[in-house]
């Protein structure tokens, strides 16, 4: 009986979990899935696991004064039910009220300093107060923690430096995920959009060659290399690129060019290349 009760409580602890990951059951849609929930809070209404269910599906919903509701009799029936607070901060976090989620969160984390979703939720209601600092330094304990991290990570603490105009440090730790996981499009790309914005021209013509050597979408960022060439003056080097644009996009099956953004590429590249040829040879 005891292995059964265990079981039975590690099951729902798991269930709790997914659906605060935003996860939902397979085949049950949204609002069924809320129906279903109350059916059975009528036949268990002491049973705190199933308001809490609820709540979180309320939650997906946008139903959020549902949602705190739910919450609110988890508490009434469970003082100690601690996910209570992560809940309640997601709630406010989603619906706009960055501080008073930072509230529920610390409470949460206060007691859970580990906890993944936690930390990274606190640290967006610290970004949505204009608090990059903090924020981004969340996202150091976070990555600390994480053996094999997601790449939005250092994009999200990226965003934290940006808020606080360190554009070196969000730089860095965009630099810090590629050698960790190497050289994932995303971050490199947003490691691009910073240098432009920074003029570091230098460092975001190296960041193109990485975007166009690790990339599948190698005319893309030739074109892109390109432009940033071509907006120096140096015209013999941007029709070089824009040629190995061109000639990358020829090499892909002829279904794969036929795909519409490939095709708003294309236009770009030879309006681009007879833009070139009128700088250098008129």
């Amino acid at each position: 009986m005891i292995l059964i009760r265990l079981s039975k409580r590690f099951l729902s602890s798991i269930l709790i979990l997914l659906l605060l990951a935003n996860f939902s059951y397979c085949h049950v849609g949204e609002h069924d899935l809320i129906r279903l929930l109350s059916e059975k809070i009528i036949d268990d209404p002491q049973n705190p696991d199933l308001y809490f269910k609820r709540a979180s599906q309320h939650r997906y919903a946008g139903h959020f004064e549902k949602a705190l509701t739910d919450f609110n009799i988890v508490k009434s029936l469970e003082s100690d039910y601690h996910l209570v607070d992560l809940g309640m901060g997601l709630v406010f976090l989603d619906s706009g009220w960055p501080k008073t989620a930072e509230f529920y969160l610390r409470n949460f984390t206060d007691e859970s300093p580990d906890h993944i979703v936690g930390l990274s939720s606190l640290a967006k209601a610290l970004a949505a107060q204009n608090r990059g600092k903090e924020s981004a330094a969340l996202y150091t304990r976070i990555l600390s923690l994480v053996n094999k991290p997601s790449p939005e990570f250092y994009i999200e603490m990226a965003d934290s430096y940006l808020i606080a105009k360190n554009y070196s440090q969000a730089i860095k730790s965009l630099d810090k995920g590629i050698d960790r996981l190497g050289h994932i499009t995303s971050l490199d790309q947003k490691a691009l959009d910073i240098e432009l914005k920074d003029n570091l021209t230098s460092e975001a013509l190296i960041r193109l060659d990485n975007l166009i050597e690790f990339s599948p979408q190698k005319e893309r960022w030739l074109y892109k290399k390109g432009q940033l060439l071509e907006s120096q003056g140096d015209y013999e080097e941007a029709k070089n690129s824009y040629l190995k644009a061109l000639n990358y996009y020829n090499l892909r099956p002829a279904n794969r060019r036929r795909i519409p953004v490939l095709l708003e590429l294309k236009k770009n590249i030879d309006q681009a290349l007879e833009r070139i040829r009128q700088k250098l040879y008129n």
